[in-house]
């Protein structure tokens, strides 16, 4: 695996030098105006070229040599998508988009999104994966979807943008990486923005993502326009995302300098409401912060979970949660940092000036208004982070209540305390509803004792960047490859991001309980006889697909289910497989000779994935796949259990299923000839590393059934598979559903991630009936989904009951804990279904 490093003052070298090279117009250079003049030709003003929509610039920009220049003049043009690329190899190859200042005007870009068109609408420049020097300097737009975007998988390099506006959009600026573990290096770098305004936007002002690193931001702002513009969940100011979860892609040396991040809004009625100034995901480090500014924002000022963050000089001032930090790994380092007057706007959760769920290490900063200083939080925390949890304030002056003082994790030294009642007194008219000031100037300098003990407006004489790493190193992390496992592609729904469609007289739809176990499946579907048409699955949403690139190298192979669906005459049918990255071409394959079209039933193919490239350039993504038809087709053509394996999928065949009420599946029929006694249902697993008893014979203090919809949960005596107890369900057929669960902490189940092995639930039921089951935990922000439990029998019918094996990941894939289950009542059900003999297994891997 190749690592690399980045020196944190090259940053600085290079912001010291010109942001933006001065461009003297060389013969080369062009000219453009939205009426142009003289001959029109571009080689001068008084040539200029006429700009007649994007696709006149795009081929003016295309013109362009290494180092030249297309000058626009002020004016309104009538926008539309521009994609840019160059392969420059330094920054003197650098070709640049310049508009002309003239009155106080740019160059002004106009399309007709709004802010309730959250799919509709252009971005203004495309920036082509690949691509190498691009620069765009004093350009306005307004009621554009978007002003700039790498464009996936990212893997550019020289991005330059300098006096740019943007007002009335969705994303101003989405920068992707498109890095991976094993090249890290090939992700989006070298990137400069300067004086770049986004004013009124329904997602996000500034998004990094994927792999982006050495990334600069100075004089940005993200200006979210509050509740008026809150037309989405939900605003983000400054937003560095880093790869998907468990990719070991990173966003790292991100700098944000004099940047300001306000008005981002989230209105979630009682519950909790988001939108933050700055934030930053788990997989990003080294992000800094210096004399940034968050104010006004319904959630955090900022909401950073990345490793080895930095704030130097940075004012954060009536957002709920001022500061909110996550990590400990090494923790926030603050220095001559503000938090004042956290205000709540709505919903649940307390303001507060700094919450931190890690390690904080405060120095020479000021916290100070009408609320607590400071919230320790274990939410989500592994017991060793909770361990950890410290705040060490040094030279610095703060608020704390009562319980804050009493709060041994919370160490000072040389450290002013004020309680809130003195603090709130502190620029009482920089308070919520007193005024909307931000700019904290000398403000703070006489509140602690001397220049030396909290925030003092002296911080950029000082040398801070040195300061600030010496308390705060930066750090180098190295991405580990995922292992090669089976990847679901579509197993009952589609994730978000992906979507059905289809062309001509065919598409490619949802079907509802007709998949391989009663659960949805997706259908090819045609109007007409077909000629060439066809039906798609797929994602055109970076870091919604499949990054091959991020797991060990394997024999890939698409692997799916078939079933004709009774169609006496099955159509020729190819299918196709899609990449993200445009470069990576395929071809179609045909499915004749793959399965028998005479089969009734469920079929297994499986293709390797090298047989759809073509050309030279090996996939590195999966992004969906296309399956074209010529024929007829009468029945829905049906496609389930959709997976990528490494490695050819075993050969199976299910066949046709019967029709009855109680069953939407059949079930493998046993061969043995002796029938199974109750002895052979096991209360755990012989296998299992370890096993915790959930429920056998009668419930444990603080565990409760209930139901809800018309389904009740209940104790049956005598009714479990050896006459003990067991509980069981009732009501009316499919109304409602029944849980059996605690919501007392301390009597849920530990079930930690181990590299020993995995968490499954198991236990017997006195039904075969497929049902929709969900697994809970108390963790808050942990989201559970539905599974089938016939997807999870293990092992044969015994006397009617049936064993079942549920892994923990399926159904809550980010759980530390479990607090119960969830159960829809089946329609079919016609007496109660018994369950008994509930325990977590940890089964070997």
């Amino acid at each position: 695996m190749s690592t690399f490093r980045f020196n944190v003052h090259t940053c600085l070298t290079l912001l010291a030098a010109s942001l933006m090279a001065t461009l003297t117009a060389s013969a080369a250079d062009l000219y453009m105006s939205p009426t142009g003049s003289g001959n029109k030709s571009g080689n001068a003003w008084d040539n200029a070229m006429q700009y007649t929509d994007a696709k006149s610039l795009e081929d003016a920009y295309g013109k362009l040599q290494h180092g030249d220049t297309l000058n626009l003049a002020a004016g309104e043009y009538k926008g539309g998508t521009i994609t840019l690329k160059n392969d420059g190899k330094s920054e003197k190859d650098i070709i640049t988009i310049k508009g002309q200042i003239k009155d106080g005007n740019m160059p002004t870009f106009v399309g007709e999104w709004g802010k309730h068109d959250a799919n509709k609408g252009f971005t203004l420049f495309n920036v082509e994966a690949g691509s190498r020097w691009i620069g765009i300097q004093n350009i306005a737009a307004r009621n554009v979807r978007g002003f700039f975007w790498t464009n996936s998988p990212g893997n550019i390099t020289g991005i330059r943008i300098k006096n740019v506006e943007v007002r009335e959009t969705r994303d101003g600026f989405i920068f992707t990486g498109g890095a991976s573990a094993s090249e890290p290096e090939t992700g989006s770098n070298d990137i400069l923005v300067e004086d770049a305004k986004v004013i009124h936007y329904s997602k996000r002002g500034f998004r990094i993502r994927d792999g982006v690193y050495n990334a600069t931001f100075k004089n940005c702002v993200a200006d979210a326009g509050g509740k008026e513009w809150a037309t989405e969940p939900f605003h983000m100011g400054f937003s560095s995302q880093g790869g998907s979860g468990g990719s070991g892609v990173y966003d790292h040396d991100i700098t944000f300098i004099d940047c300001i991040a306000m008005n981002n809004y989230h209105d979630a009625g009682s519950g909790y409401w988001n939108a933050d100034g700055f934030c930053a995901e788990r997989n990003c480090y080294n992000i800094t912060y210096i004399g940034c500014i968050a104010y006004d924002n319904t959630d955090g000022g900022w909401d950073d979970k990345s490793a080895n963050p930095l704030l130097i000089g940075c004012v954060a001032l009536r957002n709920k949660r001022n500061l909110r930090f996550w990590s400990n790994d090494p923790g926030v380092v603050l220095y001559r940092t503000v938090s004042g007057y956290p205000y709540k706007r709505g919903g649940n959760s307390s303001s507060v000036c700094m919450w931190t769920g890690g390690i904080a290490k405060i120095f020479k900063s000021t916290f100070f208004g009408d609320r607590p200083g400071w919230e320790l939080s274990r939410y989500r925390a592994p017991a060793e982070v909770e361990a950890a949890l410290r705040a060490f304030h040094h030279d610095s002056v703060v608020v704390l209540s009562d319980g804050n003082q009493a709060d041994k994790r919370i160490i000072l030294d040389n450290t002013k305390v004020m309680s809130t009642e003195e603090s709130a007194k502190v620029l009482p008219d920089f308070a919520y509803g007193q005024s909307e000031k931000y700019e904290i100037g000398t403000a703070l300098d006489g509140l602690g004792s001397g220049s030396n003990q909290g925030y003092h407006s002296s911080w950029r004489s000082e040398d801070y960047m040195t300061i600030g790493r010496k308390l705060q190193p930066a750090i180098v992390k190295q991405g580990k490859l995922l292992d090669a496992k089976p990847i679901n592609v579509f197993i009952d729904k589609n994730p978000t991001g992906w979507y059905f469609s289809g062309w001509r007289v065919v598409d490619m739809k949802r079907i509802k309980g007709q998949g391989i176990d009663g659960s949805d499946c997706m259908g090819l579907v045609a109007k007409a006889t077909a000629n060439g048409a066809g039906g798609t699955y797929r994602t055109k949403r970076a870091g919604c697909d499949i990054n091959l690139a991020d797991r060990e190298k394997a024999d890939w192979h698409f692997s799916f289910m078939i079933n004709t669906n009774g169609n006496s005459n099955v159509p020729k049918m190819a299918a196709k497989i899609f990449s993200m990255d445009n470069s990576e071409k395929t071809k179609d394959i045909t499915l004749a000779g793959k399965f028998d079209p005479a089969v009734q039933g469920w079929q297994q193919i499986s293709i390797p994935v090298k047989d759809f490239e073509s050309g030279n350039t090996p996939l590195t993504s999966f992004a969906g796949f296309y399956v074209r038809v010529d024929g007829s087709i009468s029945n829905p053509i049906l496609f389930d259990d959709i997976k990528l394996t490494p490695g050819q999928a075993e050969a199976k065949t299910i066949a046709a299923a019967p029709t009855s009420s109680a069953a939407s599946a059949s079930s493998p029929v046993s061969t043995a000839s002796d029938e199974p006694q109750l002895a052979d249902i096991p209360k755990g697993d012989a296998n299992s590393l370890k096993s915790i008893t959930v429920y056998d014979n009668k419930r444990d203090s603080g565990w409760y059934h209930s139901g809800w919809s018309g389904g009740k949960m209940k104790d049956f005596a005598g009714k479990g598979p050896d006459g003990s107890n067991c509980i069981g369900i009732t009501g009316t057929p499919g109304q409602g559903g029944v849980t059996f669960r605690t919501k007392r902490e301390g009597t849920d189940h530990a079930t930690p991630d181990s590299d020993q092995g995995k968490w499954a639930l198991q236990f017997v039921m006195s039904s075969t009936m497929n049902m929709k089951i969900k697994l809970l935990s108390l963790e808050k922000g942990v989201d559970s989904k539905e599974v089938y439990t016939s997807k999870y029998k293990a092992g044969d019918e015994v006397n009617g009951w049936q064993k079942y094996s549920i892994p923990l990941k399926d159904s809550m894939p980010t759980a530390q804990r479990f607090s119960g289950i969830a159960i829809r009542v089946p329609k079919g059900m016609s007496e109660p279904i018994m369950i008994d003999n509930m325990t977590l297994e940890l089964l070997p891997n």
